[in-house]
């Protein structure tokens, strides 16, 4: 059959002459790159890295390394099934919806009984008593007019113990040398006196009479002076100090 187009043949030699020789291997050059590629992966991995590299012992724990994956999916199987028997159980929603439509009817109960509690049965709010913080004011919540409390209007007059700022660094009992406020309700000062029970024993308290004849929040400024010893120095400390009065 002739080819189209027709071979080119290479002639090979003279007829009836031998083949070229193969190459010889040792004609090969033999190239051993310095550092191999193992030295050069240690060298950018780490001695911990390439120390720890043993792929066949990885392989070795495949195995095992299933079967314990194998256990824990039938494990969570078994829960799984545990679970949707419990659910089976129930009749339908029954049991959830019995439960919801009792505490739904003990609600009702529960807001009525929220709603008969008298504020006025609750117990009284103690005294808590509230400094300025530059010392001289001072408003207690709670407790009896004579500690602060918010008398009535139309109350009988009391006498209001207030508390003397600073007085703790006396050497001895103040004096009171005015009272600028309305009368009333700031009638008058009727003494000072250290701090009885349950208040502070460390102050002096200057008894001011008050007659709550009307509603309101009523300011007076106490003037008063005591002797100071600070480290065998005696000076006199002159105060003029500012105290409110609410009357509901």
């Amino acid at each position: 059959m002739a080819c189209n187009p027709p071979l080119n043949f290479v002639p090979n030699g003279a007829p009836g002459s031998a083949l070229p020789p193969p190459l010889d291997p040792n004609d090969v050059p033999n190239f051993i790159p310095s550092p191999t590629f193992s030295q050069t992966a240690c060298t950018l991995l780490g001695a911990d890295l390439c120390a720890a590299m043993d792929p066949i012992s990885a392989i070795d724990e495949l195995p095992a390394l299933a079967d314990e994956v194998d256990a824990l999916a039938l494990a969570a199987d078994e829960n799984l099934d545990g679970i949707l028997l419990a659910l089976d159980s129930l009749d339908g929603n029954a049991a959830v919806q019995t439960a919801s439509d009792t505490f739904g009817s003990d609600q009702g109960g529960i807001d009525n009984l929220v709603a008969q509690v008298d504020p006025s049965a609750l117990p009284a709010l103690a005294d808590i008593p509230l400094i300025d913080p530059s010392g001289q004011a001072q408003t207690i919540l709670g407790g009896s007019p004579i500690t602060g409390g918010a008398p009535n209007a139309g109350d009988p007059a009391y006498v209001l113990h207030v508390p003397l700022s600073r007085s703790a660094a006396l050497a001895g009992a103040p004096t009171i040398d005015g009272l600028d406020g309305a009368n009333p309700p700031f009638v008058g000062v009727q003494g000072v006196q250290r701090g009885g029970d349950g208040e502070n024993r460390a102050l002096w308290y200057a008894y001011v009479e008050i007659d709550p004849a009307s509603s309101g929040e009523f300011t007076a400024t106490l003037q008063w002076h005591g002797t100071v010893s600070i480290t065998g120095i005696t000076g006199q400390m002159q105060v003029a100090q500012p105290f409110s009065v609410a009357v509901q």
